[in-house]
C-alpha cells in the first residue's frame, strides 16, 4: 500500500472573502494538494517562505511547525482540491525522489512533475464525478510508478522498523529496536534519517500525537490528565505544551470547538467561523459560510 487516503474538499465562501486556511499537522508522510478549477493557494513553508500554486507538495515535517495552506477562491465562489495523503515511501516508490530531500519544505508540484500536473489538473476538472476524479488520479499515480519501477534505489527499506514505531504508537525506548531489530542506535539513527528525513525521536512524538488527537477528536467529555499516561507524557504541562505549540488551540479550546467551529480532517485542522480568539491564533483568518468534505476514499 503506498496511499494512505485520498480526499477531495469543496468549501463555498461568502462573497468578497478570498482566504481558507487550514493547519496542516504532521503524521510524518508526505502529501501532495491539487487545486481543481483554477483553485490556488498561498503556502507559508517552515522558513517563511509564501509559495503560490495551484498544486504543491508538503514534506514530510516535524511535529511542531509553521506550515499552513491559504486556499484562495478564483472568483467563482467556492474552492476545491484533491488531497494525496502517501503512506511512508509511497512518495519514493512512485516517483523515485527520497523523501528525506524535501523534509520540513513545501514544493510546487510543476517542479518534480513538469507540465504533467497540469493535464492531470484538466482531466480532474472535467470529472463529471469525485470517484471518476479518484479514477483519473490514480490512473496518473499508477502510470508514474509503472514508469519509474527500472529505476534502481540506494536507500534501504524500513518498513519493518516504521510499522514496529506505529505498533507501538510511538511509545518506545530505542533499546527495544536495537533488540528487535539487533542493530545499534547509531546504525538505527543513521539509516532512519537516511531514508525519512526524521530522528527517530522525533517521529514517534509524531505518531504519538497523532493517536491523542485521533481520541481526542472522537471522545466526548475528555479527561486531559487520563491522557498523559495513556500516551506516554511526563505529566499535564507536557501534554497541554505539546498540543498548543502544534495545533495553535489549547486543549480546553480545542474540546469545547471540536466539530462546531473546528474540524479535524484527516491530518488537517480547519476553522470554519471568524472567532476572534482564532484571529488571534492562525494568520489571515476569514469566514465561510459552509465547508463540506464531499468525497472521501
Amino acid at each position: 500500500m503506498l496511499i494512505q487516503n485520498y480526499y477531495i474538499a469543496e468549501f463555498k465562501s461568502i462573497p468578497e472573502k478570498e482566504l481558507f486556511e487550514q493547519k496542516h499537522l504532521s503524521n510524518g508522510c508526505i502529501e501532495m494538494f491539487i487545486g481543481i478549477q483554477n483553485t490556488v493557494s498561498d503556502c507559508l513553508s517552515n522558513k517563511g517562505e509564501i509559495i503560490i500554486t495551484d498544486s504543491s507538495i508538503v514534506g514530510a515535517h516535524d511535529l511542531e511547525n509553521s506550515i499552513k495552506v491559504n486556499m484562495k477562491d478564483a472568483g467563482s465562489g467556492f474552492m476545491k482540491f484533491v488531497s494525496v495523503n502517501f503512506r511512508q515511501n509511497g512518495f519514493y516508490s512512485i516517483f523515485k525522489i527520497p523523501e528525506s530531500d524535501i523534509h520540513n519544505s513545501i514544493v510546487d508540484s510543476s517542479l518534480v512533475l513538469g507540465n504533467e500536473i497540469k493535464m492531470l489538473q484538466e482531466k480532474l476538472s472535467e470529472a463529471r464525478t469525485n470517484f471518476e476524479c479518484i479514477k483519473y488520479l490514480e490512473g496518473f499515480l499508477i502510470a508514474k510508478l509503472t514508469s519509474n519501477s527500472t529505476r534502481c534505489s540506494q536507500i534501504r527499506a524500513i518498513n519493518d522498523i516504521i510499522s514496529f514505531l506505529n505498533s507501538r504508537k510511538g511509545n518506545i525506548k530505542l533499546y527495544d529496536l536495537e533488540d528487535e531489530f539487533g542493530l545499534s542506535e547509531r546504525t538505527l539513527q543513521r539509516k532512519f534519517k537516511e531514508e525519512t528525513g526524521f530522528r527517530i525521536k522525533e517521529y514517534c512524538k509524531i505518531l504519538r500525537f497523532t493517536n491523542l488527537l485521533d481520541k481526542a477528536a472522537r471522545q466526548q467529555d475528555i479527561i486531559w490528565a487520563d491522557m498523559v499516561s495513556e500516551f506516554g507524557y511526563y505529566d499535564q504541562s507536557h501534554l497541554i505544551n505539546e498540543f498548543s505549540n502544534t495545533t495553535g488551540l489549547s486543549p480546553a479550546v480545542f474540546s469545547r470547538k471540536i466539530n462546531k467551529s473546528v474540524f479535524k480532517l484527516y491530518n488537517h485542522l480547519i476553522i470554519l467561523r471568524s472567532d476572534e480568539e482564532y484571529k488571534t491564533m492562525f494568520r489571515g483568518l476569514e469566514s465561510y459560510a459552509d465547508a463540506e468534505q464531499i468525497a472521501s476514499v
